[in-house]
Formats: structure tokens, sequence, C-alpha cells
């Protein structure tokens, strides 16, 4: 049981502790609910800054209504002590969990719901600034929780509760921006969530150290992990989403889930990726929170003098044991509860003096780099001499990142005359003295005296007494002699080089002329080969000679192929006397009897070819005008009524000479005088003869009009007939 008293609330047992706040399960007598209360120390009260750090959490909380985010019920003060009511978790966190063997599915779930609560709190404004498993809370089976707003605060707001240029946070888990101390947004959020995944599949964290300020420095300074080979498909996800740059990582967290998921494509929800493994073991100061005054926060959450981040782990509320039954009806002390009203006013022992240590924090080792922090005023010069070291370690790995170097010198300088002893300071100017040595060696790498030759001026000025230094000045003067003497070796290349494409362009200009007088390929030949005794190789050279044989080749191969031997034969001796045993132009040569034999032969056949052609179309032509005079004369017998002889003379023609104009008139002649021969044989009533005339003529063209009349004239006129012998 608790002490003290709250109105409205049933204290039963203290769930933790920190350094300025401590945690208790209680009763919420009007809402009949159990709760978690955080009650601010009283001594911790008095001071303004943390007690508007303090309320400040809970206001940011209670303003974030979201499903994955921390319920907080109440925030009051009485009796001098701050108290916030919130929910009650006792499931525990993600930290209890986060080492063992955890289904893909939960993994799902945990970065869905925490993307979804980061969204929701940037869009409301807010930065949480630490997110880490121990603040991810279980409030039942695949439903998580955002604990812990101690630290966050509006990003836009005006209001600055830390130093600027001071880190803020836990740094396994947080951002390079962070670290330098700069202002950051919800992608700082994102960055830190994305840790927390790797540690989730690989069971270990990125960027771990014995020092929190050299955990940090890795998060600027080391490369993104390579996930292991099973879990490869996620390392372009991962390569994203712990981008140094933030404008290079997902914007949002609805972005980062969906690229998770879409990497996942190949894994079944059920699957454990990466098999349980012992929790590692981590130095308090690697594992410390970075409070936003300079102060160290242990990874468990108890606060040591900094925002308060009490947070209370499952494991911490099972060994408190079973909750006790709720004492709801039959007491007095429930009615002054419930209503408010106390006697007498409370105090807490100790509580008016105002003198507490809160937490002498441990310096860090690796990096270096110590911080403490204290509340008695008699400490606050000691605090401002530490926070002086902070700013010039903070401002010197800045410099250093930025390639700053003289400036990171001048920082971690002024740290060692505050702290002559100071690791982090000597080992940051080792790092100078590596990073002068890096850039110097990559410039003579690249053969960039006047880079090397500044980068050491600058280190000579700012590190006079660098061991390195000799060796890299041997090395750049050096490389001074090779360079001069490559310099004058480049002027006689070049000057070489100037005559080469000189006796190059004349040569082309030599070719350009052969390939119109061949005349002019001997002048190209020679130039060519000069060009090639400069520099035997010599691509464009070999080329114009390749280019200078195929002229000639060309040359002889048309006039071969015109029937001109003689200037062929020429053609190819002048190319030989260029190209001596030149062997397409000795093979063209050899091969010029046999192809102007067959030339010859060609020709004679084509010669016999054309006067067979010459015969048959003379045979054709005297053909056709017989048959024009064969149907002129069917013409005139037609005008003459011999219809016999005409048809013979059509038929023969319209098998020879189907086409022939005369042909096709003769036709249509012959139709016209069978319809008029018909027409007058039914004038004299000859209806024998008008039916032999109509199947003369339908023979040579069924369909033609005149005959569906002329039989329709005929049986009409045989009808009228009848009728006047009387037949009827």
């Amino acid at each position: 049981m608790a002490d003290f008293e709250l109105p409205g609330y049933e204290l039963y047992e203290r769930l933790g502790r920190g350094g300025m706040a401590s945690v208790y399960r209680a009763l919420h007598l009007n809402l009949d609910r159990e709760v978690a209360i955080k009650v601010m120390d009283p001594a911790m009260s008095a001071d303004e800054n943390f007690s508007e750090r303090f309320i400040r959490e809970a206001r940011i909380s209670a303003r974030l209504t979201h499903p994955s985010i921390l319920q907080i019920y109440d925030v009051n003060t009485f009796s001098g002590m701050n108290y916030i009511a919130m929910e009650y978790l006792p499931a525990g966190d993600l930290a209890d969990i986060i080492y063992t063997g955890i289904a893909q599915s939960t993994i799902y779930e945990v970065m869905r719901q925490m993307t979804e609560a980061l969204d929701y709190a940037a869009g409301q404004g807010y930065v949480h600034r630490d997110i880490k498993p121990s603040n991810i809370m279980l409030r039942g089976k695949d439903d998580y929780v955002l604990a812990d707003f101690g630290i966050a605060r509006a990003a836009n707001s005006g209001t600055q509760m830390t130093q600027t240029g001071l880190m803020v946070g836990t740094p396994s888990y947080m951002s390079p921006e962070q670290a330098k101390g700069l202002e950051v947004d919800g992608r700082s959020d994102l960055y830190a969530l994305a840790v927390l995944w790797y540690e989730m599949m690989v069971k270990a964290l990125p960027y771990d150290s014995d020092s929190a300020v050299t955990t940090a420095v890795k998060h600027l300074t080391e490369a993104i992990p390579t996930l292991p080979e099973h879990l490869s498909v996620y390392q372009e996800f991962l390569d994203k989403a712990m981008a140094k740059n933030p404008a290079e990582r997902f914007q949002t967290g609805a972005e980062l889930y969906r690229y998770l998921r879409d990497a996942s494509a190949g894994f079944n929800d059920d699957q454990v990726l990466t098999p349980a493994r012992e929790v590692p073991e981590q130095s308090t100061a690697a594992d410390a929170d970075i409070g936003g005054d300079g102060t160290v926060v242990s990874d468990s959450g108890m606060l040591a003098g900094s925002a308060d981040q009490t947070q209370v782990s499952g494991a911490s509320l099972r060994a408190t044991g079973s909750a006790r039954p709720y004492k709801l009806e039959g007491t007095a002390q429930r009615e002054r509860l419930v209503s408010g009203m106390y006697a007498k006013e409370q105090t807490s022992s100790g509580s008016s003096k105002g003198l507490w240590i809160v937490l002498l924090l441990v310096a860090l080792g690796g990096g270096g780099y110590a911080a403490y922090t204290t509340w008695q005023d008699q400490q606050e010069a000691s605090q401002r001499g530490m926070r002086s070291v902070a700013e010039s370690i903070s401002m010197a790995y800045r410099s250093l990142e930025a390639d700053d170097l003289t400036q990171a010198v001048t920082a971690f300088s002024e740290v060692l005359e505050l702290d002559s002893g100071n690791r982090a300071a000597r080992q940051g100017l080792a790092d100078v003295e590596k990073r002068f040595g890096a850039q110097i060696s990559a410039a003579l790498s690249e053969r960039d005296v006047a880079t090397a030759s500044g980068l050491l001026d600058e280190m000579a000025a700012v590190m006079p007494n660098s061991q390195s230094m000799p060796g890299l000045l041997a090395q750049t003067e050096a490389l001074q002699g090779e360079l001069a003497a490559a310099e004058a070796e480049a002027l006689a290349v070049a000057e070489a080089e100037q005559a080469l494409n000189a006796l190059l362009l004349d040569a082309s200009s030599a070719l350009d002329s052969a390939a119109q007088d061949l005349a002019r390929g001997p002048e190209a030949a020679e130039l060519f080969r000069r060009a090639l005794e400069m520099e035997p190789d010599n691509g464009a050279a070999l080329d114009g000679l390749d280019k200078l044989t195929a002229y000639y080749a060309d040359a002889a191969d048309d006039a071969a192929n015109a029937g001109d031997f003689v200037r062929a034969e020429d053609l190819l001796v002048s190319g030989l006397a260029v190209f001596p045993g030149q062997s397409e132009l000795q093979a063209l040569q050899a091969s010029l009897p046999g192809l102007e034999e067959a030339w010859l032969a060609a020709a004679e056949a084509r010669a016999e070819e054309e006067a067979r052609l010459a015969a048959e179309q003379a045979a054709a032509a005297e053909a056709l005008a017989a048959a024009q005079a064969d149907a002129n004369a069917a013409m005139a017998a037609i005008g003459g009524g011999e219809l016999a002889s005409a048809r013979d003379t059509y038929e023969d023609l319209l098998e020879e000479f189907p086409d022939m104009d005369a042909t096709v008139a003769l036709g249509a002649q012959l139709l016209t005088a069978y319809a008029d021969l018909a027409r007058e044989q039914l004038e004299i009533e000859d209806y024998d003869a008008v039916e032999s005339t109509l199947e003369n003529g339908r023979s040579l063209a069924p369909d033609y009009a005149d005959w569906l009349e002329l039989e329709t004239e005929l049986e009409a006129a045989r009808t009228s007939s009848r009728r006047r012998l009387g037949a009827f």
C-alpha cells in the first residue's frame, strides 16, 4: 500500500519507481476501473521545469486518442504531488518478447499498429522521440500500445524543453538527426521504428557499443548493416527505412508498412525467420536514454534527472503478484477519497527540504563522453561545465561528419581543455588524423597533388605534431616528382599526338579524293603508313588503308561487271603497286580471265535471246495484223448479211485474240446483227426463222438483254396469228 492517499482513488501496490516518479496500481473509485497512477516525487514537483514536463506528458498523451496509444484518464495535483492516472496494462511490453522466436504475423501487427499510431501523432503535430521496445506495451494478444510521451514535443511548437544541440532519446534507436541534437519530425520516429524492426528480425541491434555517445555516433557515421542471407529480401526496405538523410526515408508510416509487406510477400505469416536467442547483456551506459538536459536514463525506463519516462514492464508487474480484490464499499476512507475532501493536509516526509540527489550518472566508456546532472544549486557550475563538454563533443562530431576537420580539431581541443583525460576527445582527434590521412591518400591516389598539399597545409596548421605527417609529406613530394616527369612526358606525347593528328587529317583528305580518283591512292597510302610508323596500332590509319584497298577492289569489280576488263586489269595492277601482295586484289586479278570468258559467253547468250525475242515479237505483230484484217473482213460480211461467215471469223479470233479490241467490237456487232435480223423476220411473220436466229444469238451471249424482249414479241405474234386463222 502507498503511504499517502489521492482523492478518488484507492492505491494498492507500487509497481515501479524511477528517479522522479513512482507508478502504483490503483482503483478509480468513481469509474470502478483499475488504473496505473504515475506520481511525481514531491521534491521533483517543487521544480517548475520538472513539473511542467510531467504535466506536459499527460497533456500530450491525453490529446492523442488512438487505439494504439496509451490512454490517459486524469492529471491532477494533490498535496504537492503531481500525478497521472492512465490505462493499466499488466500484460508486459515488447521488450519481454523481442528476443523470442516471433512469428512474422506478430511483427507485422507491431509494425502496422505502431505506424498507424505514429502517423496519427505526427498528424496531430507531435513527435515521440523515444521509440523502443519498453515503450510498446501489450493490452492483449496482438494489441500493442505506444506509451510514454515524456520527451515528446510538438513539431511546430516554439517551446523548447531541451537545450539545442543535446541529444534526447535512447541512443540504440536514435535517428542521425536526433543524435546531432537537431530538430526532428515524424521521420525520426519512423527511423527508430525501423531499428526496432531490425532488432525483432535479427535479434540484435544494428549499432551497439559500451558507450551511449559512441552508439549515437555510429548512427551518424556507420553504414547501414547488411541483413543475414535469409533476410536479404528486406535489405532494400532497411536501406530506405534507415537512410541517414530523412528526405531519403519513408515519409509516412503507411508508406513504410506498405513497403514492408510488399518485401515480405515471399514469407508466410506464421513463419519464424530468426530463432530465439538469449537477451544480450548491455552496459548501463550503452543502454541509457539521453534526456533533454543532457542526462542519462537507463533502458529500464526509470528516470534519472530528465523528463520522466517511467515505464512499467510486464515483467515488473508480474513480479508484484496478483491484484488485490477491490474494496468498493463500507469504509470512511472510500467516502473521503471519492469526495476529495480531507480532514487535514497530507504531507510527505522530507518534501520541504529540497535537498534531493537525483542520480550521479556513470561516465560513458568507448567514446569517452561523460555526462551528469544534479538539481542542487551548488552543482550548477559543474552542470554547465559538463554541458559545455557535451556541446563541444556534439559540435566536433558534426564537424567531423561534415569534413570540417579544422573545426573538429578546435572543438575536440576545447573538450581537452575542460577535461584533459576525456577519451572521447582523444579518440576524436585520432579520428580526425585518420580522416586527414584518408583524404590525403585519396587525393594522392587520384594524383591530385594540389588537393593533397592543401590538406597537408591544413593538417600542419591544426595538428603540427601528427605522427602521420612526415610519411604523408614524403608521399606527396614523391608524387610531385613523378608528376613533373609525367608532365614532361605528357608534353612530348602531346606534341607527337598533334603531329599524328595533322598527318591523319592529310591522309583522310587524300583518301576522300581517292574515292573519286584513284590517282590519289598512292599518296593516301603513304600518309597512312607514316602515321602507323608513329603509332603502329592507330585505328584510323589501319581503317584508312582498308578503305583504300576496298576502293581499288570495288573499282576493278565494277569495270569487270561492265565488260571493261582492260580497265579492271589496270586498276588491279595499280592497287597491287600500292599494296604489294594484297590477297584480295591478287585473287581478283587471278579471276579476271575467267570472269572475261564468262562475260563474253553471257553476252553471246544475251544476243541470241534478244534475236529470238525480236523474231517472236515480229511474228506476233504479223499475226495481230492478220487478225485485225480478219476482223475488218468479218465486219464487212455482217454488213452484207453474211452472219455465218462473220461468226466463224469471230469464234477463231475469240480463241486466239480474246482481248483484242477488234475481237470485242466484232462480237458486239454480231449480237446487234442477230437482233436486227430477228426483228426483220418478225415483220414478215417468219416465226421459225426468228426462233433459229435467236438460238444462234443466244449461243454467243446467253444473257444479252434483247433476247428476252424478242422472245416475248415472238410469242405475242404467234398468238395473234393463230387467232386470225381461227385456231381458237
